[in-house]
């Protein structure tokens, strides 16, 4: 490995070391006891700091290697939000029931750190939409131009990384909706949402890799955010549920919006071919 390798490397890691500091050090300053954002198993715990560790590490990587500036900007936005909405009063308080440590208030910061495979996989997903638009766009840097990192993308390619992107997707509802809505969680429930999620990864990136379309990756990305945020955040609420439930109205959506994106399109290359025709 060579020193600018090694420089790009030790740049990713030392920032998702500060990101685990700094969440888990507001955490403390809050007031947050050990089991409020983690159980006392100890591998539950290390599973929080590498979630907490991957959330910085891995958009700055994308950036040091390949100049993708989404992710990267997506994490900022997203660290930002966290902190600004954790550190604003009212301030969170906590009682114990039995062995139980209850939070009152608003425990935006708890909700941050716990949701970090959320925030992950959104900030994947947006580095793969600037992929694919530097890629296609010839006015824009190449990622090539900074990195030894390319992946040809013909058809098989994109059913791969449409079927990944659609069992993340599974992992990451199902996960959320048994953290938070276990009850609700039913095996016929679960059997009909994993084919949706499956098809709500696959069609989307299908319209971004096969036909540039951005609207419905970007609809999904927006999708999971709203998704996350109000699981994590809502009391007595069922998004990750009704989510697997009513995933059929979301699929027509994703169409929805890639009959849009085509119609713009193709009205803007008809205008254009007018006017210089004229």
């Amino acid at each position: 490995m060579t020193r600018d390798n090694r420089a790009m490397l030790l740049v990713p890691i030392g920032s998702g070391a500060g990101h685990v500091l700094l969440v888990l050090g507001v955490l403390t300053w809050l007031g947050y006891p050990f089991k409020s954002f983690a159980t006392t198993a100890i591998y539950q715990f290390s599973f929080l700091l590498v979630g907490l560790f991957l959330v910085a590490f891995v958009p700055v990587l994308l950036f040091t290697r390949g100049r993708l500036v989404v992710p990267l900007g997506m994490s900022i936005v997203g660290l930002s939000i966290a902190l600004i909405a954790g550190l604003t009063p009212p301030y969170p308080e906590f009682a114990t029931l039995g062995e139980n440590v209850l939070v009152v208030g608003p425990s935006d910061m708890a909700a941050y750190a716990n949701g970090w495979y959320i925030w992950l996989l959104a900030y994947l997903l947006g580095g793969i939409v600037e992929y694919a638009v530097r890629m296609t766009v010839d006015s824009i840097p190449n990622p090539q131009q900074f990195s030894s990192w390319h992946v040809q993308i013909d058809r098989r390619r994109s059913v791969l990384i449409g079927c990944l992107i659609g069992f993340a997707q599974t992992v990451v509802i199902i996960t959320l909706g048994i953290s938070h809505e276990g009850a609700l969680l039913s095996g016929w429930l679960l059997g009909w949402g994993l084919l949706g999620m499956v098809l709500l990864g696959m069609i989307p990136t299908l319209f971004l890799l096969r036909y540039q379309m951005i609207s419905p990756f970007v609809g999904l990305i927006t999708i999971i955010l709203v998704i996350g945020v109000g699981s994590l955040t809502m009391v007595g609420g069922t998004p990750a549920s009704s989510y697997l439930l009513f995933w059929p109205v979301y699929f027509v959506l994703m169409l929805l919006l890639a009959i849009g994106e085509y119609a713009l399109r193709w009205g803007h290359h008809t205008m254009t071919k007018y006017r210089r025709t004229a």
